[in-house]
């Protein structure tokens, strides 16, 4: 039986020795065989295909599992509470997000998990702060049995902004 470094001499051909305790990231992939992988889960799929259509009728695109880090923009007077708010958005995530033909965020969209509730109270309360203060709706649907009335609000707000639009008027996202 060979040891883990011994094993990747053998798969690499080199004389370089790899101390058990440090791998490196590249010579650890090149070690591994990699294949592609659905990036939403089975009960998140059908979700992502109905809002698609609605998507595609508004003239929108659907992005999903995106960060709020990449949504928002923190400015804070003091660089230690901009950093900490940071640090509040790292790692939180939005299910999918309905994006214009410049990107720009225009609705989200969660779908709650189940378990951890002390943890999950404190994600979804930083979550709703957040799209409230940068005027961006947040809507949070369960899919399954109710998707038909998902769906329907998920119109509701689209046709909405679009009256709002077709008013004059454009969307406050300035940040409160």
């Amino acid at each position: 039986m060979f040891s883990f470094p011994a094993l990747l001499h053998r798969a690499f051909g080199r004389a370089r020795t790899y101390p058990a305790h440090r791998i490196e990231g590249l010579d650890a992939l090149e070690a591994s065989t990699l294949a592609t992988r659905p990036i939403l889960e089975s009960t998140r799929q059908y979700m992502f295909l109905r809002l698609r259509e609605i998507a595609h009728r508004h003239e929108l695109h659907v992005a999903p599992e995106v960060s709020l880090a990449a949504i928002f923009t923190v400015c804070a007077d003091a660089p230690e509470l901009g950093a900490e708010a940071v640090r509040a958005l790292r790692n939180k995530r939005v299910d999918f997000l309905l994006i214009d033909g410049a990107a720009n965020a225009v609705l989200a969209i969660d779908c709650p998990a189940t378990g951890m509730t002390g943890a999950r109270a404190m994600r979804d309360g930083i979550k709703l702060r957040a799209f409230e203060k940068a005027c961006l709706p947040l809507l949070e649907l369960m899919g399954g049995p109710t998707l038909d009335a998902d769906m329907a609000r998920v119109e509701d707000v689209l046709a909405s902004r679009a009256l709002h639009a077709s008013a004059g008027g454009t969307a406050d996202r300035r940040a409160a």
